[in-house]
């Protein structure tokens, strides 16, 4: 009975499980298909704005060209004349000379001369610094004493050698008598006038003198000896003091030049040893009495300069400056990446007290061009990588604006030197540029001068503006000399 219940209740679980999962079936089922037919709708929406909407092309219509009339412009009248030729660099200015303030020796900064402030002027041999003794200035006294007891030496010894002479000179005079006695008493033993005893007697005496004079000579001998050996003392003291005195002088910084300080100055008691930080903090010693500029230039401009050429050096931070000056140097070794040289330019400095360090332009003369032409950079226009530069002309009863193609030469300031496209007399168009290209059909742009000093006005029957068709007329200076003036 229990098994039968069990049974018929798991019958009864299956099925409403299998009605369950039924029901889910059919619920997904219809969620998927009512998403289905979204994404339908959504596609053919889509499809609609695009075809009506993004994929219409609007086809453009080119308005018909407008005749704008001649165009207001500026000008002026080209002169051909001498013309100053130069080349041109920029750079810093620097000092002539300059030298670090550096101890050779090492210890404690013991003093610093009063004269010492930023940026003033010192004179040559100026003491600067100076450090602890450290027992210096005893080794130059020590070694003073050393050189004046030599001295006293070589001073006996030249007393000893005058002495030891004089004794030589009797000893030597001495030794001639007693020759010249030995001589006569053997002359008179001879005759039998003299007796052996007075000849023995004579004969012991020349020996004496002659061992008296070799005595004598030897100590002249040891006292010219004693003399070398005392010069040579004093030699050594000297080398000794000089040592002692250069180590002492290593303790000071002299200015080597007259100049001025870059630094402020030093505490006293700062240690510094050649190449610690104390000591390069002492800065510079600056002869500024004359800056060189360190120009720049190009290579292709350097074989037109040579040292001693004019020059002229200006100074943005100086407005209205201009110094003049002489090439001294040309540098050796262009740089790779600059294609430059350096060029050292070198100019007056004591009246001007200019600081080192200013940037600085120069323009270096080189020649001059008779009858030459120059036209700035703003005056003509590059054109498909050619300079064309306009011109004014008159075609028949008009006045236009002619293109000329330019051969362009050396850079002059702003500018260029003309080789061929323009000439004496022409009146160069100077503005608007931009609206002097040729017109429809090639056609030349008309043109006016504003000011009518160089060609047809804006009053002259040639090239004038035209009138107005309709009763309307513009106020005076027209809609098209306004544009023109604008532009």
């Amino acid at each position: 009975m229990l098994w039968a219940n069990g049974i018929t209740h798991l019958g009864i679980g299956a099925r409403l499980w299998l009605e369950g999962l039924l029901n889910t079936c059919i619920s997904g089922m219809k969620r998927s298909l009512e998403t289905l037919l979204a994404l339908a709708a959504i596609a053919v929406l889509f499809g609609v704005v695009w075809t009506q909407v993004i994929a219409v092309e609007v086809e453009v219509k080119a308005s018909p060209p407008m005749d704008l009339g001649p165009v207001a412009v500026t000008g002026q009248v080209l002169e051909a004349g001498p013309l100053e030729l130069s080349v041109h660099g920029f750079g810093t200015l620097q000092a002539v000379r300059r030298v670090p303030i550096a101890m050779e020796g090492a210890g404690r900064i013991a003093w610093v001369s009063d004269k010492w402030r930023l940026g003033a002027e010192v004179p040559e041999g100026e003491v600067l610094v100076r450090l602890a003794d450290d027992g210096l200035a005893l080794a130059v006294k020590t070694a003073e004493a050393q050189v004046a007891q030599a001295m006293a030496a070589v001073s006996a010894t030249l007393v000893e050698v005058e002495g030891a002479s004089a004794v030589e000179l009797l000893a030597r005079k001495a030794f001639v008598v007693a020759t010249r006695d030995l001589k006569r008493v053997a002359q008179s033993f001879e005759k039998q006038i003299a007796s052996e005893q007075l000849l023995d007697r004579a004969q012991s005496q020349e020996i004496a003198a002659e061992n008296a004079l070799e005595l004598a000579a030897a100590n002249t001998a040891r006292a010219k000896a004693a003399k070398v050996t005392a010069k040579a003392a004093v030699q050594v003291a000297e080398a000794a003091l000089a040592q002692a005195q250069e180590a002492r002088q290593h303790q000071d910084f002299r200015a080597p030049f007259t100049g001025r300080l870059t630094q402020a100055k030093p505490q006293v008691g700062a240690l510094v040893a050649p190449g610690s930080a104390a000591a390069m903090s002492m800065g510079e010693l600056l002869d500024t009495s004359e800056l060189l500029l360190v120009a720049q230039i190009h290579e292709d401009s350097i074989a037109r300069l040579a040292g001693g050429q004019d020059a002229r050096v200006s100074l943005p931070s100086r407005p209205g400056m201009s110094i003049a000056g002489k090439v001294r140097h040309l540098g050796v070794a262009s740089d790779p990446v600059t294609r430059s040289l350096p060029v050292q330019i070198a100019i007056p400095n004591d009246d001007l007290k200019l600081p080192a360090g200013l940037f600085a332009q120069a323009s270096i003369s080189v020649g001059q061009l008779s009858g030459a032409l120059q036209i700035d950079r703003k005056q003509f226009l590059w054109l498909e990588g050619v300079p064309v530069a306009y011109v004014l002309a008159q075609r028949g009863e008009e006045f236009v604006a002619e293109a000329r193609p330019l051969v362009l030469g050396d850079p002059v300031g702003e500018g260029f030197v003309v080789q061929a496209g323009l000439s004496h007399g022409e009146t160069l168009l100077t503005s608007p540029l931009d609206r002097l290209a040729p017109r429809a059909e090639g056609k030349h742009t008309p043109v006016w001068m504003k000011d009518g000093s160089t060609g047809p006005s804006k009053d002259s029957n040639l090239g004038a503006v035209r009138e107005p068709q309709s009763g309307n007329e513009p106020p005076a200076g027209g809609a098209v000399d306004q544009a023109g003036e604008a532009k």
